[in-house]
């Protein structure tokens, strides 16, 4: 007999002391960076909760789900929140926060995750890791977001925690999904690691974007992807250059270390006359050489960041000069190109 949802989350609730759920919690594949300091950090940085934070939003979920059912009319029960984000919001304080078994396939959902974060697949353009913080007494799992274009996959980007696991309970995240979302995104401000030109030149748009896609695919070897904006007359006015590189082996850093970034870049006139703008950002994680199956990614150093900076600032310069008949470089920032 398949009782009420109410009913389930009752008898829950009555049982608030639970025993573990019956998971298997092998280790996960991919641990990296979700709690930074400062406004601004790796690429994987996002949100994470701390377990007290958890455990006092739990108590208040009591209410939440007592007596709830989803009837026409009836007192909505929290929805799981463990595979998206509800409006774009990020801040753990936005969620309810309750223990496995009350949700209806709450336990289902905390297994799909523990395997996720095993396998490490990325489905849907996300991944869920393993918070860098995490220990085995007390598991972190986050949703990341991660770009592919031609089956290649990034590093995981805007990492946020949705389920804690502990060796006394899990605890997963949820919400009242909107119909409507009044509010923006919460955003996070990574790392990347910027280069920009302005040329002097008779030459388009088209032409430097095709230079800077080949370096791309050539020298970096990312899968990459083009798009074009036009004016009113279909006269190319910009373009957008993003590209994604899967953990390989670092050509940049010192031997020993792995690597994978995205990367955007955008050429575009400017409204000075025969003047076009070149921009390049990349937002590398790295490792140490894997052990066994573990990528366990962290942010850059300093004199990593400035490896990365001088290697982009090279390539993309190397892609303007290859389309130039005369090249000369003005100053840090200024080409002339004829």
């Amino acid at each position: 007999m398949n009782l009420p949802l109410s009913t389930v989350a009752a008898a829950a609730l009555a049982a608030w002391s639970f025993a573990p759920l019956a998971v298997i919690a092998e280790p996960a594949s991919v641990r990296a960076p979700v709690a930074c300091a400062g406004p601004i950090g790796p690429p994987s940085c996002g949100a994470d909760v701390a377990l007290q934070q958890i455990e006092q939003k739990a108590a208040a979920a009591r209410a939440l789900f007592s007596g709830c059912a989803k009837t026409p009319g009836g007192k909505p029960c929290p929805n799981l929140a463990v595979d998206h984000n509800i409006c774009s919001k990020n801040d753990p304080a936005y969620y309810v926060w309750a223990p496995a078994a009350l949700y209806s396939k709450g336990a289902d959902a905390l297994r799909d995750l523990l395997d996720r974060a095993r396998t490490g697949v990325v489905s849907g353009g996300a991944q869920i890791i393993e918070s860098a913080d995490s220990s085995a007494a007390e598991r972190h799992l986050a949703l990341c977001r991660v770009r592919v274009i031609a089956g290649a996959a990034g590093p995981p980007q805007d990492c946020v925690t949705v389920a804690v696991k502990t060796k006394s309970g899990a605890w997963l995240r949820g919400g009242y999904d909107q119909a409507t979302c009044l509010e923006g995104a919460s955003t996070r401000l990574s790392s990347g690691i910027d280069i920009s030109f302005v040329v002097k030149t008779n030459l388009n748009v088209t032409v430097f974007t095709a230079s800077l896609q080949k370096m791309l695919e050539n020298r970096l070897q990312l899968e990459t992807k083009v798009e074009y904006s036009t004016d009113r007359a279909n006269q190319v006015l910009a373009a957008s250059v993003t590209g994604t590189g899967g953990l390989r082996n670092s050509t940049i850093l010192d031997s020993g270390w792995r690597e994978s970034f995205d990367f955007d870049g955008w050429v575009s006139t400017t409204s000075a006359a025969h003047e076009i703008k070149v921009r390049g950002v990349i937002k590398p994680l790295v490792t140490r050489e894997a052990v066994g199956t573990l990528t366990s990614y962290e942010g850059t150093n300093d004199q990593q960041r400035a490896q990365y900076a001088s290697a982009l600032n090279a390539d993309v310069d190397a892609s303007i000069k290859a389309v130039c008949a005369n090249y000369v470089r003005l100053d840090d920032w200024n080409i002339s190109c004829d």
